[in-house]
């Protein structure tokens, strides 16, 4: 929900943000939906955070640490570490 807000507060509709990000509507939308089946590895899922919160504008630590939070609370273990 995070991510989700974060978007439409800045009037960004997810075919925008694609398009910004080079990042699919489909991966989108399962970064907003904390759908970590569909997602890829970690690294890509830190990547794709990182993409997002640059265009939209937001601190890269407190999107990381809330999607690190999330993961955990979603996945029941801690976000993978990158080596």
């Amino acid at each position: 929900d995070y991510l989700k807000q974060k978007r439409l507060d800045k009037n960004y509709t997810l075919e925008k943000l694609s398009q910004k990000t080079k990042i699919s509507v489909n991966i989108l939308k399962s970064l907003e939906a904390n759908d970590y089946d569909h997602l890829p590895s970690a690294a890509y899922i830190k990547g794709f955070v990182t993409s997002y919160v640059k265009v939209l504008g937001i601190p890269l630590d407190e999107a990381i640490n809330k999607m690190e939070s999330t993961y955990l609370s979603v996945r029941g273990k801690p976000f993978p570490a990158l080596n």
